[in-house]
C-alpha cells in the first residue's frame, strides 16, 4: 500500500453475499521509515559558531535534538550564538517528506567551540564517532575520515572608479573573507558590495568599522562585485584611509 495514503475499510458478514457492507472506517497508512544518516562532519568556526561541512541536501541538523536546521541556498549550516570553549553534539537526520517520516538521528559528532573571538578556528581532521556511521544504506552524508578539505574560489569583478581586493581568494566553506575597497580620486566606496554564489544566491555581507566588508565563504565559488559612488564637491575628502573611507580635513 502507498505510505501516508487514506483508505476506506468496510466489512460484511462472511458467507452472506447479499449482506450490506458496513459503514466505512477511514485509515491512513503510516509514512515510510528512513534509515538514519552518517554522523555529520562539523568543526568550530569562531568562538560562538559551528559549521557543518558538507551539509547534505535532504538532511537537517541539530545540536539539541529539538531545533533542526536545513542547509541554506549555498549548502551551508552554521550554528551561531554558542558558548566559547564548550562541547556540543551535532547530529543529522533525513528530513520528512510527503511519504517518508523523518529518520532517527545519526550518531553525534562532538565539537568544542574555539576560545578565540577574533580568528576562525582551523577545522580539525574529521574522524567518525566510535561505532561508525549512523546507517549502512541510503544516500547519507559522506562518512570517511581525514583528507584535504575542499576549497572554493573568490573572484572579484572588475569595477569602474576603484579597485577591490579579497583576502583570502580561496578557502574552505564557513571561513571569513575580507574585502577592502580602494576608490579612485573623487569617489568613495558604496555602503555595501554584492557577493553571489555560483547558484546566484546572495551571500550575507557585513561592513566593519574600518570600512572593510566581510562574509562567510559558502560551499560554492563566489563572485564579489564592488561599487563606488562619485563624491560631490562638498563631500570631496582630503584623503582616504585605504579601505574606501573618506577622511575629511
Amino acid at each position: 500500500m502507498t505510505p501516508n495514503t487514506e483508505y476506506e475499510v468496510i466489512a460484511r458478514k462472511a458467507g452472506t453475499e447479499s449482506s450490506a457492507p458496513s459503514a466505512p472506517a477511514t485509515v491512513t497508512t503510516p509514512k515510510k521509515l528512513q534509515s538514519p544518516p552518517d554522523a555529520p562532519r562539523a568543526a568550530p568556526l569562531f568562538s560562538s559558531s559551528i559549521v557543518v561541512e558538507p551539509a547534505i541536501p535532504g538532511q537537517e541538523y541539530s545540536i539539541d535534538g529539538e531545533n533542526w536546521i536545513k542547509p541554506d541556498e549555498t549548502g551551508t549550516v552554521i550554528f551561531d550564538n554558542l558558548t566559547p570553549g564548550t562541547e556540543y553534539s551535532v547530529i543529522a537526520r533525513r528530513e520528512e517528506t510527503d511519504k517518508q517520516a523523518p529518520s532517527a538521528p545519526s550518531l553525534p559528532t562532538r565539537v568544542i567551540t574555539s576560545t578565540s573571538s577574533t580568528t576562525p578556528a582551523t577545522p580539525p581532521a574529521y574522524s567518525p564517532p566510535s561505532g561508525g556511521g549512523g546507517s549502512s544504506g541510503g544516500s547519507g552524508g559522506s562518512g570517511g575520515g581525514g583528507g584535504t578539505p575542499k576549497t572554493y574560489k573568490v573572484t572579484v569583478a572588475k569595477a569602474s572608479n576603484g579597485k577591490a581586493k579579497a583576502s583570502p581568494t580561496r578557502t574552505e566553506s564557513g571561513l571569513k573573507i575580507t574585502v577592502t575597497l580602494s576608490p579612485d580620486k573623487g569617489y568613495a566606496a558604496a555602503d555595501t558590495i554584492a557577493v553571489k554564489a555560483d547558484s546566484g544566491a546572495d551571500v550575507a555581507v557585513a561592513k566593519g568599522a574600518d570600512g572593510s566588508y566581510t562574509f562567510q565563504m559558502p560551499r560554492s565559488d563566489v563572485t564579489v562585485t564592488p561599487a563606488f559612488i562619485e563624491l560631490s564637491d562638498g563631500d570631496a575628502p582630503s584623503q582616504q584611509d585605504g579601505t574606501g573611507n573618506p577622511v575629511r580635513a
